[in-house]
């Protein structure tokens, strides 16, 4: 019984859980309950494995404008509050997908903005950026902010 359930498991790419390897035992002929289908996969060291749950990145349903990049690659502008970078990132969680938005500032290499959202929209980006402000208070006039120009942004 344990090379047939090997040999299920290796045909289905270990995709059948105790549940469907029984439904094909059971379609087979054999006699057995589940418990026992779930015992013997057990024995046989047989696990069946899932596939991860894909993430949709969400669209922006029309094209918008790009802006030049002033910021052109100098990632070491000497000074603190002069240069901010913003990115957001994508976090599985236990309840499902959790986003955050953090703002760097590239004088001292440390994040002075970020917040945590739900939905990976413009309003997350905005609270990060408000509260990288809010926290900093630097001169708005001499600050340049810089994103990959995603949705959000």
């Amino acid at each position: 019984m344990i090379t047939i359930l090997k040999a299920t498991s290796i045909e289905t790419n270990n995709a059948y859980g105790k549940r469907r390897m029984l439904k094909v035992l059971l379609e087979q002929g054999h006699e057995l309950g589940i418990y026992k289908t779930a015992s013997l996969m057990k024995k046989a060291n047989i696990v069946a494995i899932r596939p991860k749950k894909k993430h949709y990145y969400p669209d922006s349903g029309e094209a918008h404008q790009k802006v030049p990049n002033v910021l052109n690659r100098q990632f070491n502008p000497g000074t603190v509050n002069t240069h901010w970078v913003g990115d957001i990132t994508y976090i599985r969680t236990h309840i499902g997908w959790s986003y955050l938005a953090c703002v760097l500032d590239l004088g001292t290499r440390e994040v002075v903005g970020w917040a945590l959202s739900q939905q990976p929209n413009a309003e997350l980006a905005i609270k990060a950026l408000k509260n990288a402000i809010q926290k900093q208070q630097p001169d708005t006039t001499k600050l340049l902010f810089h994103s990959d120009q995603g949705v959000q942004y």
